[in-house]
């Protein structure tokens, strides 16, 4: 997968999640279906999987303990069974596979060892495969308001001050002997990303999160 500053993003990977024997593509399906269908497990992984899907949908307030048992296939008994503290636990649990996957797609690229340029094509490749090509949600922002700061106490500043950190490492590293200002370049590349999250779901329009992801080199002075 590939950017281009005219084009934007060339090409898009879907987020699929393994539930059993076939892989579905939670973000095209609501949770409430994949349950209908019976395809997710019975299992702490898979239910954390799905209730991360829930949370996405609803929201932390919004995805009741009704809607994260008809997503997670799990009833009652086996949510308190997996997770003792309620739904306080499912987020927490959700957070971190955020947390891993986010690491796995974006935080861990940008602190490879390849030239700045290609750390960021393999990010920008993460950022799209993480939000679907800015279709989904984003995460960081749904488990920092209301009554999710509390329950995920850290969490979330956590995640946001990490990919921060690494966009304004990469920055430096790209200018070193140029009078720039990674950290202000890297807060800039967040704030852009996440309003051109808001504003692809509001409109439909994909192209606002590519041509954003195609700006990225650009707004971190990487070349």
């Amino acid at each position: 997968m590939g950017f281009n500053g005219n084009r934007g993003i060339e090409h898009r990977t879907l987020e699929w999640v393994d539930f059993g024997r076939q892989a579905y593509k939670c973000t095209d399906r609501s949770v409430q279906e994949l349950a209908m269908r019976g395809k997710v497990k019975s299992s702490r992984e898979t239910a954390v999987a799905a209730a991360l899907e829930c949370f996405r949908r609803f929201g932390y307030e919004g995805a009741s303990l009704n809607l994260l048992s008809e997503a997670t296939g799990l009833g009652r008994s086996s949510l308190y069974h997996y997770f003792p503290e309620g739904k306080e636990e499912i987020a927490l649990a959700a957070a971190e596979l955020v947390e891993q996957r986010f690491n796995e797609l974006v935080i861990g690229p940008l602190q490879g060892p390849e030239p700045p340029m290609v750390r960021l094509g393999k990010a920008i490749s993460g950022l799209d495969q993480f939000y679907n090509g800015g279709r989904d949600a984003c995460l960081i922002d749904i488990f920092s308001i209301g009554d999710t700061a509390t329950a995920l106490p850290g969490r979330v500043k956590g995640i946001a001050f990490a990919v921060i950190e690494a966009f304004e490492k990469l920055s430096a590293d790209a200018n070193k002997r140029a009078a720039t200002n990674p950290r202000a370049s890297a807060v800039r590349a967040i704030v852009e990303l996440e309003g051109a999250l808001v504003l692809t779901r509001a409109t439909g329009d994909r192209t606002i999160f590519a041509d954003t992801l195609s700006r990225l080199p650009y707004i971190l002075s990487v070349s």
